[in-house]
């Protein structure tokens, strides 16, 4: 399958092995630096939380118009 897979490095779910693995993969992997599950950036950068939202929405746009 081809797809976008995003997650935050500091998500609970994130398993920098499993990453590695899926990179093999058709997905694209999109990790967010310092973003948790919720893809919030630190604990109040509201405007690096925006920002790596902004990123996602245009890395998803690529993936559907590819797909």
């Amino acid at each position: 399958h081809e797809g976008l897979l995003v997650i935050g490095d500091k998500d609970h779910q994130y398993n920098a092995d499993q990453i590695d693995r899926l990179h093999k993969t058709n997905l694209q992997i999109e990790v967010v630096k310092n973003a948790n599950h919720s893809v919030n950036v630190g604990e109040y950068e509201t405007e690096n939380s925006i920002e790596a939202i902004a990123k996602i929405i245009e890395k998803l746009k690529e993936v559907v118009r590819t797909n």
